[in-house]
């Protein structure tokens, strides 16, 4: 299955909510972002199917460990929700993935599940979104739809 496959398929929708943000489009505390079932409380928030549930290693990514490695503070509130999107409509079996945060203002994430590498990168500017996808250390293809990560992600793991 390639890459272009899987951009045909819409991704599900995800159920991030941010709690509060200042004017400037700025976290004020990375804590503030939530993971959470769609609600009154939710100002932002979107439908997943009833049996799905992000991946529990979601929220603490988004809330600490993304913003533990940000050591200049360069990663937008845009780039956060983008990532924490993408990753929590991911089935909830998906292992947690090796993270990083670049010194230009990315996001990555990387999952080697079997004889598939799969890695995605969010940055402040949505352009420098991508997906990459590699069968048996093969030609990776590439893609800047981050969105077909979650039908991507289903079709390969195990049940």
């Amino acid at each position: 299955m390639t890459l272009a496959e899987f951009e045909e398929i819409a991704p599900n929708s995800t159920d991030v909510a941010i709690a509060s943000a200042n004017g400037s489009g700025t976290l004020l505390d990375p804590k503030q972002i939530r993971i959470s079932r769609p609600g009154p409380d939710a100002s932002i928030s979107t439908l997943l199917r009833p049996e799905q549930h992000p991946p529990a290693w979601v929220e603490r990514l988004v809330r600490e460990e993304i913003p533990a490695k940000d050591d200049y503070g360069l990663i937008k509130l845009e780039a956060l929700v983008r990532f924490a999107q993408a990753c929590s409509a991911l089935p909830n079996q998906t292992p947690k993935p090796y993270l990083g945060v670049g010194d230009d203002a990315t996001i990555g994430a990387e999952w080697d599940i079997g004889r598939y590498h799969i890695g995605i990168q969010v940055g402040n500017d949505p352009a420098v979104d991508s997906i990459i996808f590699e069968v048996d250390r093969g030609e990776p293809e590439e893609s800047n739809s981050v969105g077909i990560l979650p039908a991507l992600m289903l079709s390969i793991l195990p049940d």
